[in-house]
C-alpha cells in the first residue's frame, strides 16, 4: 500500500465512507500498534497529537469496568462512531505509521514463544447427493458438479453457485449412485439434496437454486435440495447462518432447525441454532413466521435423507409468532424461555446490524457473558476452552474477525482482570 492509498483510507474512515471491510482492516491495524504506538512526547507528535493519544488511550483500553446485575461489565475496544472519535483512531494510527517510516529498527527478538491461534476463513465441506465430499476452500473455480440438471460451481469470488440448466438435456436429471453409475430405477425420482458444511474455523457463502444466498458461519451446515421442486422451498439448518432470500409468494420458503421452523415469502434474517445454546432468529428486512417444536423434538428425516414435510414435524401447541424488522426471538437451549414456559420465545427489540456483523466481519458484543463469547471465539479460531474459574462477568465491544486470537486475548485482560492463555489449542485462565 502507496502512503497515498494509505492516507485516502483514513480518510474515508474518518469520514464514514469506509467499507465494512476497510473498517475493519483499520481497527485492525489499531489493535496490532496497541502495543507499539510511539510515546506522544516525541518529536514525531505536537501538542494536538498528544491530546488525541491521551484521548485514544481513554476511550480504546481499559476505560469502563461495571457492576451490572452482580456481574462486571467490561468494555474492550470500541469501534469509534462519532467524527471526533474516528479522528482519535485515526490520527493514531498514522501516527505509529508515520513513525515506522522514518525510524526503521530491527525487530526485537521474542524471548518467549507465545502460542496463538489465526483467524478463520473461507473453508466448508461440499457434500454432494451421491456421497461424493469436495473440500471447496481448496477446488479450483469453475464447474464442481452436475446434479438432476443443476450446475454447481465455485465462482472468482469464492463462493458456491447453483445454477438450473436444461433439464431435458441428456443425463440431466438422472442422479448419480456413490460408485458413478446410474441409481436405481425406483430412486431416480427422489429429490436430490446436498449439504455443506463448515468446520470451526471456517465460513461460506452458496447460492441456492432460487438466487437465495445463505452465509454459513464457522461450525454449521445446510441441507437443501439442488433444485426447488413442488410447493415450497425447504432447508435443513445446524449452527448458524445469514439469509437473504428471493422473493416467490407461489413458494415459502421455509428454514427448519432442532427447535423451530422459520416461513419466509422474501426477506433478510439471520438464524443461530448451535447445540446446547439458545436458539436465536434476528429480522432485518421483511417478515417471518416462527413455529416452535416441542421439547422432546427431533428432526424428523425420511429414509432417502430428505427434510420431513411441515406436517410430519412434531411440535406443541401449534403457536407461531410473527417477527418483525428490528426483532430478535429467543428460544433457549432447553426448549423453554426464560420464564421457564414450554415453547414460547422471547421477542426483544435489537439493531439487527449487530446480530449480522459476523457476515461483515466483525464481533460485537452487547451485555454478552465472556463465557458466550469465549463459545465464539472457540468456533472462529478453531480451538477449544477450559470454562473452570471464567467468571462471570459480561463484556461489551466490537473487534475485527481477521485479528488473531492472542490479540482477543491481551484486549480481555487489559479491559479487566481477567487474564487467558492459549495451551495448545485450548484457551485456559493464566
Amino acid at each position: 500500500m502507496t502512503d497515498q492509498e494509505f492516507n485516502s483510507l483514513l480518510k474515508k474512515y474518518r469520514n464514514g465512507e469506509c467499507t465494512p471491510e476497510e473498517q475493519a482492516l483499520v481497527e485492525s491495524w489499531y489493535l496490532e500498534l496497541e502495543g507499539s504506538l510511539p510515546d506522544p512526547g516525541t518529536a514525531a507528535c505536537d501538542m494536538v497529537q498528544q491530546r488525541i493519544w491521551e484521548r485514544v488511550r481513554e476511550t480504546s483500553q481499559v476505560a469502563e469496568i461495571q457492576e451490572l446485575e452482580g456481574h462486571k461489565r467490561v468494555t474492550l475496544f470500541r469501534r469509534f462512531g462519532p467524527a471526533v472519535a474516528a479522528a482519535c483512531l485515526v490520527a493514531a494510527v498514522a501516527t505509529f505509521y508515520f513513525n515506522r517510516h522514518q525510524q526503521k529498527q530491527p525487530a526485537p527478538v521474542a524471548k518467549n514463544v507465545v502460542e496463538d491461534a489465526p483467524a478463520g476463513t473461507n473453508k466448508a465441506i461440499l457434500t454432494l447427493a451421491n456421497g461424493r465430499r469436495i473440500a471447496l476452500d481448496d477446488a479450483a473455480d469453475g464447474t464442481l458438479a452436475e446434479e438432476s440438471g443443476v450446475t454447481i460451481r465455485k465462482n472468482s469470488k469464492g463462493q458456491l453457485v447453483y445454477t438450473v440448466g436444461d433439464p431435458g438435456l441428456p443425463g440431466g436429471n438422472t442422479p448419480l449412485s456413490p460408485q458413478g453409475g446410474s441409481l436405481p430405477e425406483g430412486e431416480r425420482n427422489r429429490v436430490a439434496y446436498n449439504t455443506i458444511s463448515t468446520p470451526n474455523g471456517g465460513q461460506y457463502q452458496i447460492y441456492l437454486p432460487d438466487s437465495s444466498m445463505v452465509f454459513l458461519n464457522a461450525a454449521s451446515s445446510l441441507k437443501y435440495p439442488v433444485k426447488f421442486n413442488g410447493t415450497e422451498r425447504r432447508v435443513e439448518l445446524k449452527g448458524e447462518g445469514y439469509f437473504e432470500i428471493t422473493k416467490n409468494p407461489d413458494k415459502p420458503f421455509r428454514v427448519y432447525s432442532d427447535k423451530q421452523t422459520i416461513e419466509v415469502l422474501g426477506t433478510h434474517f439471520n438464524v443461530s441454532s448451535y447445540d446446547a445454546e439458545p436458539t436465536t432468529t434476528t429480522l432485518a428486512e421483511g417478515q417471518v413466521k416462527i413455529t416452535t417444536f416441542s421439547s422432546s423434538y427431533q428432526s424428523t428425516k425420511l429414509p432417502s435423507g430428505e427434510i420431513a414435510s411441515e406436517a410430519a414435524q412434531p411440535r406443541n401447541d401449534g403457536k407461531s409468532f410473527i417477527l418483525k424488522p428490528g426483532q430478535q426471538a429467543i428460544l433457549s437451549a432447553s426448549g423453554r424461555n426464560t420464564n421457564g414456559r414450554e415453547g414460547k420465545f422471547q421477542i426483544t427489540s435489537v439493531n439487527p446490524e449487530e446480530a449480522i456483523a459476523w457476515k461483515d466481519g466483525l464481533f460485537i458484543f452487547r451485555n454478552t457473558e465472556l463465557k458466550d463469547v469465549l463459545r465464539q471465539l472457540a468456533r472462529w479460531y478453531d480451538v477449544e476452552v477450559d470454562y473452570n474459574s471464567i467468571p462471570a462477568i459480561s463484556i461489551e465491544g466490537e473487534l475485527p474477525r481477521n485479528v488473531s486470537l492472542l490479540r482477543v486475548l491481551q484486549l480481555i485482560a487489559a479491559s479487566s482482570n481477567v487474564s487467558l492463555k492459549l495451551e495448545g489449542r485450548r484457551i485456559m485462565p493464566k
